[in-house]
């Protein structure tokens, strides 16, 4: 059943915080219909600002696109707050990072980490910058299409309509087709970076993980925790072959797979 105003602001007083909550009650009330003030104001999708109590800055939200739903789950319901998180990692990578939610909501948790955050759809990337910029050098910044080789890629829609902003593909390039962004593999991102050890890798692809995971998976060894979002069955199954062989426990919390070692490291 779908959560009613009353019910989403209650569940989100605790992570928010009062004035927060309220300013996230009354924003997207006003701001995220087409009718709505923004939209009679100039004819066009705006952006807002939106904080929480855990956060030293406030994030952009786009009215009216898949921003607030994402912002709610990662931001109020904190949805990759899970146990298995190790307690002071020192390298984060966020591929699939958005807008750069998950990517604010981990280096608030952990101001010691370093991160890594990969997006290849150009607009998000541009408000990935935005909404990560106050956490400086702490972050490096990729646009590109995670897969299981470099290369060029092709992106596509996932899903058609509007608010589907989260929700583009990468597929590699046909003969002659010219790429819209450069494939990245994990081991690719170690070696660029020169990092020793990914303490959490999360994952939300929109399909690539089955690329991802298929083969070429000797970076396995490097994770201590890994947060995906799998795309179906075929996905959750080449995910699962690779990662249980590897000493991985794996446990589902809603929408998010978590494979976690029995004891975590952090380097």
């Amino acid at each position: 059943m779908k959560e009613s105003l009353v019910q989403r602001l209650l569940r989100a007083r605790s992570s928010l915080g009062f004035w927060h909550m309220a300013e996230y009650a009354v924003k997207s009330r006003l701001l995220e219909r087409p009718e709505g003030l923004l939209h009679r104001l100039n004819g066009t999708n705006r952006s807002y600002r939106l904080g929480a109590r855990f956060l030293p800055c406030n994030l952009d939200v786009r009215s009216c696109t898949s921003d607030l739903s994402t912002f709610w789950g990662v931001i109020c319901r904190q949805q990759y707050c899970v146990p298995e998180l190790p307690s002071r990692p020192s390298w984060i990578f966020d591929c699939g990072a958005n807008v750069g939610y998950a990517s604010a909501f981990f280096l608030s948790r952990y101001p010691d980490a370093g991160l890594v955050a990969v997006e290849p759809d150009p607009h998000n990337f541009s408000f990935l910058k935005k909404n990560v910029s106050h956490f400086g050098s702490r972050v490096e910044l990729v646009r590109g299409g995670l897969w299981s080789s470099e290369g060029g890629l092709k992106c596509t829609q996932a899903l058609s309509g509007s608010r589907r902003e989260w929700a583009l593909q990468v597929r590699p390039c046909m003969l002659g087709e010219a790429s819209d962004v450069e494939g990245v593999t994990v081991a690719s991102l170690v070696r660029k970076f020169s990092i020793r050890r990914i303490n959490i890798l999360k994952m939300d692809v929109e399909g690539a993980e089955i690329e991802v995971f298929r083969d070429h998976t000797d970076w396995l060894g490097l994770v201590d925790t890994i947060l995906i979002e799998l795309h179906g069955k075929a996905c959750a199954e080449t995910f699962h072959r690779a990662v249980e062989p590897q000493g991985f426990n794996v446990v589902k919390y809603g929408e998010v797979t978590v494979a976690s070692r029995q004891l975590t490291r952090s380097v």
